[in-house]
């Protein structure tokens, strides 16, 4: 395992970045994308079954269902090769 996927396992998001540069990113990018809304997925830290995932900022369309979210990041934890349309991954 990489040292940034261990770093990324034991501290949550909101542990490594500032609420001002959380929000100020946020700001940033609901202009740049007026009709997308910034989310952050991460694994519970007790998880042990479920795999880390590569990304944790997606950019999904106010339109998109739960379910229809979780049916992509299953598909992208699966199929890490195939790119996504619906949603877009922040880097």
């Amino acid at each position: 395992m990489p040292p940034y996927e261990k770093s990324m396992e034991i501290m949550p998001f909101k542990q490594r970045k500032c609420l001002e540069t959380r929000k100020d990113e946020v700001c940033t990018i609901r202009s740049k994308f007026p009709n997308k809304l910034p989310v952050i997925v991460e694994r519970y830290l007790r998880e042990t079954k479920l795999p880390l995932l590569d990304k944790t900022k997606f950019l999904v369309p106010y339109e998109l269902a739960l379910g229809q979210f979780l049916s992509l990041l299953r598909c992208v934890n699966s199929f890490s090769n195939i790119k996504l349309d619906a949603v877009l991954v922040l880097s």
